[in-house]
């Protein structure tokens, strides 16, 4: 994303297969391909802006589509709550089926670098008479 310089970007890989099933707490298998940052420019050039200028904090929504109408209050705030997460600066509990743990949001993930702006902003202007 830009957040860091290029030489603080570590070597990472990817599975060759990549049909093998997912579920948690299971276990993927190699052959894998491993690349770094150098690939990654060699192909793609060199990240505009670079980190320094880069974008740092985001404005996002969650917008909700339901079948049969408005839903209830009770219901919105459910939603409210969750979309609001995105914001934390703390570790977050999750749960997936049975599977429970913790979880970073975009902050932690980020080192603290990027934010994330659930909220949406009113702009108003005053009638002036």
């Amino acid at each position: 994303m830009g957040f860091i310089p290029a030489s603080d970007v570590s070597d990472h890989f990817v599975f060759d297969d990549k049909n093998q099933p997912l579920s948690a707490f299971g276990t993927l298998h190699g052959p894998v391909t491993s690349f770094n940052i150098g690939n990654i420019i060699s192909a793609a050039g060199p990240r505009v802006p670079d980190y320094t200028q880069a974008q740092k904090k985001f404005r996002v929504a969650t917008i909700l589509v339901s079948k049969d109408g408005l839903l209830s209050e009770d219901a919105m705030r459910l939603y409210d709550y969750f979309s609001a997460r995105a914001e934390e600066t703390e570790v977050v509990p999750y749960s997936s089926g049975l599977a429970k743990g913790e979880s970073n949001p975009f902050y932690l993930a980020t080192q603290g670098i990027g934010q994330l702006d659930t909220r949406i902003k009113r702009h108003t202007q005053r009638c002036q008479h």
